[in-house]
């Protein structure tokens, strides 16, 4: 989603159709891989709070993408704010499960990676969480240089 704003008072949401596939499909494939985890039954260092929240996290982030891809811009903009909001706050606390959550499965729980599948997953989604680390990190650097930057 993206925010423009020609003034305070008029705050337009768009949605981009591209972002809202890409959501789909990532989030798809961490639902698929949290479900895998579920079927465990075995496997109790795989139980956590963290793989709880992604499941919900991943269906409703799904649900809303799907949602906003089929309405295509013709969703009342007050009910996208809350939306974007919760989006972000909710998109956070994901970023964190996902980030502790598979490095803690990778180095702590061998029967939850055991399955080449499972592994696999695990692996992406570390390198995933590492890759928009670096991302982050170099877009701070870059907004930092450009506050000192002489005009």
């Amino acid at each position: 989603m993206k925010m423009n704003s020609k003034n305070n008072n008029d705050i337009k949401i768009h949605t981009d159709q591209g972002g809202l596939i890409f959501t789909i499909l990532l989030n798809g494939v961490l639902f698929y891989y949290v479900n895998r985890l579920n079927e465990l039954k075995d496997c109790e260092c795989a139980k956590d709070w963290r793989k709880d929240y992604l499941y919900y996290y991943t269906m409703a982030v799904i649900g809303v993408s799907v949602v906003l891809l089929i309405g295509n811009g013709k969703i009342n903009q007050n009910v996208l704010m809350p939306i974007a909001m919760l989006r972000l706050v909710g998109g956070l606390v994901a970023f964190y499960c996902i980030f502790t959550y598979m490095r803690e499965l990778r180095d702590n729980c061998p029967c939850a990676i055991e399955d080449k599948k499972n592994k696999n997953l695990n692996e992406f989604f570390n390198i995933y969480t590492g890759f928009v680390i670096v991302l982050m990190l170099i877009s701070v650097a870059f907004m930092i240089s450009m506050l000192f930057q002489k005009k």
